[in-house]
């Protein structure tokens, strides 16, 4: 099974710095000045005093200050909270545009802790010089990557500390090592696959973020000029992405109906309905798995609910909280879980996730891949998708 565990941390490795499974309030950033608690304040002004007076070593002191706050955020015991500090803020925003400076990689950490690309952006330097699903990154310049040197591997190939744009990747590709010199530069994501497959329209969404909706949206519009006799969303490895995308997604597929429903933590209810009249009558599998989450499993309950697709795959993550972005007076960001959401039949799916009408398997090695990693001969759910639609 694939190793997710670095994905939620601070990077979902688009090189770009995405938090994985989360469901995010637009992409603004709230301002809210409160009153300290007085009690924490002093005990850690207490300790900083203690610190000066007598630790022995050099430190840092802004690096005390940042791993203390980040540790009071994650005191709070919930993997989707984070407190994102001054210099990560670009880097974290640019998440949520799609668009950043890199070589156009997605990557996870596979069951051998090989940094292994899940996804390459068409158009981009890494796609250029032909790295491919499945490659297996083991060197980043003259830096042999492992678990130990992880953070110094990404740093490399993403390029920060003012390096410049050129960049030398050792893959591994089965038994054969490639060398790749690639040159970075600013890469738009691209969150959409599409392609016609025996009349049947398919389309991949890797994520919520950027322009995600538009991208998605133009495929859908791209299958009824086609005409085609249906089609299928694939929702796999999905992790989520920003509230706005993925109700702009569904209100472009139904005419009219509860997309979803969102309570705070004051019981205040925000109903989203699908308003714009537009509705794509063509029919619809999605396909979803384990790694298929927060906006994934709205995006699948909305037409599930609606009757508007038949969903195919195995059980969705489980995801059914909201977090929304509040800046500190600094101007550094915590991520807070400020909400639970409810699909359209009332129901929360938070750490139940969504059970598919029919469930199929696959082999387990790619149970919670995105379609990228699954060849096309061994791909069940596809195949019962495209059976379903004829």
């Amino acid at each position: 099974m694939y190793k997710y565990r670095h994905v939620i941390s601070a990077v979902i490795l688009t090189f770009i710095l995405t938090t994985a499974f989360w469901l995010c309030i637009g992409s603004d950033i709230i301002s809210y000045i409160g009153a300290a608690n007085g009690n924490f304040p002093s005990k850690l002004n207490h300790i900083q005093n203690i610190i000066e007076k007598f630790y022995i070593n050099d430190y840092n002191s802004a690096n005390l200050e940042t791993n203390a706050l980040e540790g009071y955020v994650k005191g709070l015991g919930d993997p989707y909270a984070e407190y994102i500090s001054p210099e990560e803020i670009d880097e974290y925003m640019s998440s949520t545009t799609g668009n950043y400076k890199g070589i156009g990689v997605e990557v996870y950490i596979d069951e051998d802790d090989l940094i292994t690309v899940s996804r390459v952006n068409e158009n981009s330097p890494a796609f250029e010089v032909e790295i491919k699903p499945g490659d297996k990154i083991i060197k980043a310049d003259e830096v042999f990557v492992s678990v130990k040197n992880y953070d110094e591997a990404l740093n490399i190939i993403k390029g920060v500390d003012d390096t410049d744009d050129n960049v030398k990747i050792t893959i591994k590709r089965g038994e054969e090592e490639i060398e790749k010199d690639i040159i970075r530069r600013f890469v738009q994501t691209d969150y959409v696959t599409e392609e016609m497959i025996d009349g049947i329209y398919y389309i991949s969404l890797s994520s919520f973020e950027g322009d995600s909706a538009d991208q998605f949206n133009n495929a859908i519009t791209n299958a009824e000029k086609e005409k085609a006799k249906g089609i299928i969303i694939d929702l796999r490895g999905n992790p989520g992405g920003i509230l706005e995308n993925v109700v702009a997604i569904s209100d472009r597929i139904l005419k009219e109906g509860k997309i979803l429903t969102i309570k705070d933590k004051a019981k205040n209810e925000d109903v989203y309905k699908a308003k714009d009249k537009i509705e794509c009558t063509i029919p619809i599998c999605v396909l979803v798995n384990g790694a298929s989450a927060s906006a994934s499993e709205v995006l699948a309950a909305s037409l599930k609910d609606n009757g508007k697709a038949t969903l195919v795959g195995t059980k969705t993550y489980g995801k059914g909280v909201v977090q929304t972005i509040f800046q500190v007076d600094d101007s550094s960001l915590i991520k807070l879980t400020t909400a639970k959401y409810y699909t359209p039949s009332g129901v929360c799916i938070d750490k139940i996730g969504i059970t598919p009408d029919k469930v199929v398997e696959i082999d387990e090695k790619y149970s919670k891949s995105g379609p990228s990693l699954i060849p096309r001969e061994v791909d069940t759910q596809l195949k019962e998708a495209l059976n379903i639609l004829k």
